[in-house]
């Protein structure tokens, strides 16, 4: 098993595309403001003490020269799927883990150690060829899917470290049980209370008494450290629900402002939708007070919606019939009860034209850019409730044609 994480992912990308930024601390903000949040530090950063979280008017505190620029999501998901495509031509068995991290079933493709630790190298010069000389990765090796991504997790930047039986003990060994995946400082305080004080402790505790004391999570702890867990890598899922929220910069009562907001966090979540070919069964409206409080509302329907007008429709009734009394700070809509597109169409209404509609507006916004076409509700809307991407997030993986295709498209 081989797991890869990009180094420092966002940031990565940006001193790529600006040789200016290289060599520099660098924050990657969702929004500039002084209360925004660095969703990527570079190495550089990091040294300093700016790491992901950190607000901007600390990060600026602990060192007033940082670089800091605004996120730009689609750099990041087309730099994700370049390389996805890349790992696609080491192994058919792909599982992304997040935007910046992917695990890679190796069985069949290499026989030993050397041989993956052979290809890890490869498959790091081949990102580098293609997405840019400072993409770089941490690669961990492993027999079992937990211990290869605890390798890639304590690796340095732009290494491959691989975990066999003969190297286990002594990398546990006086290592912290927070560097293991899976514990916090909360579960890390019930280990101390057993005794057990590092990894290697752990992996040398009775799993009995851990079973006892700390139930299925701690035996499982011990497995995974003991290399007994038989995960397999796993396709995506489709997801359960999709939604966007926005905190407001203007907090107001005014239904016009309200429903342009609300109307494109709806377009966002409806376009995702289309994408996976997915319907809803199930619409939320969720509205936060400036002065605390705030309430959600949520509505199951009789016909599946796809389109962005009909969500829209859906959420204004939940949250806009009257005058809101209160200043508003926070809207969120969430769709539920999702399930591929069945293609019943129903009589009472032009349904099929709704959805042949929202198709091509996608496929022209995609093409040449977010507003490229929008409805009259979302007129000014083009700089409020912008693009996000965050680590946690993937991208749909390549079939082999568009692998094809994309290694063609950076070679050529």
């Amino acid at each position: 098993m081989l797991h890869i994480d990009m180094n420092s992912y966002f940031a990565s990308v940006e001193q790529q595309a600006n040789p200016f930024l290289r060599n520099k601390p660098l924050g990657v903000c969702a929004y500039l403001s002084k209360n925004g949040c660095i969703i990527g530090s570079s190495i550089e950063a990091k040294d300093v003490g700016i790491k992901t979280g950190c607000r901007v008017a600390d990060a600026v505190k602990l060192y007033p020269a940082v670089n800091l620029i605004e996120n730009e999501p689609s750099k990041y998901r087309s730099t994700t799927t370049l390389i996805f495509s890349i790992l696609g031509q080491y192994t058919d068995q792909v599982e992304p883990y997040s935007i910046d991290e992917a695990f890679l079933d190796m069985t069949g493709w290499a026989n030993n150690f050397n041989q993956l630790e052979k290809q890890a190298a490869e498959i790091q010069n081949h990102i580098k060829d293609m997405a840019g000389e400072w993409m770089r990765s941490s690669i961990g090796i492993a027999s079992t899917r937990w211990l290869a991504k605890f390798a890639s997790d304590i690796a340095e930047p732009d290494s491959v470290l691989t975990i066999n039986e003969d190297n286990l003990e002594s990398i546990l060994k006086a290592r912290s049980l927070t560097d293991a995946w899976g514990i916090n400082y909360r579960m890390e305080r019930r280990y101390k209370a057993l005794g057990i004080h590092d990894l290697l402790d752990l992996k040398q505790a009775d799993p009995g008494k851990l079973l006892r004391a700390l139930g299925k999570p701690g035996y499982f702890m011990w497995a995974n450290l003991n290399g007994r867990t038989i995960d397999k890598v796993s396709k995506p899922k489709d997801p359960k629900t999709i939604g966007h929220s926005y905190c407001l910069p203007k907090k107001t009562t005014d239904l016009g402002y309200l429903k342009g907001v609300m109307y494109k966090l709806c377009e966002r979540a409806g376009r995702r939708l289309r994408d996976k070919n997915l319907e809803s069964a199930g619409v939320a409206g969720i509205v936060g007070f400036v002065d605390g409080g705030g309430y959600r509302k949520h509505v199951r329907l009789g016909e599946p919606i796809f389109d962005t007008l009909s969500i829209f429709e859906e959420v204004d009734k939940l949250l806009f019939s009257t005058q809101p009394n209160r200043k508003i700070r926070f809207l969120a809509m969430n769709l539920f009860s999702l399930r591929p597109v069945s293609g019943q169409m129903s009589w009472l209404d032009n349904c099929l034209q709704k959805r042949q509609l929202a198709k091509a507006l996608d496929v022209i916004n995609n093409k040449y850019g977010d507003h490229t076409i929008y409805p009259g509700q979302m007129f000014g809307m083009q700089g409020y409730a912008r693009d996000r991407v965050g680590y946690r997030k993937t991208v749909d993986l390549p079939d082999q044609e568009e692998i094809t295709t994309l290694v063609n498209e950076y070679l050529n």
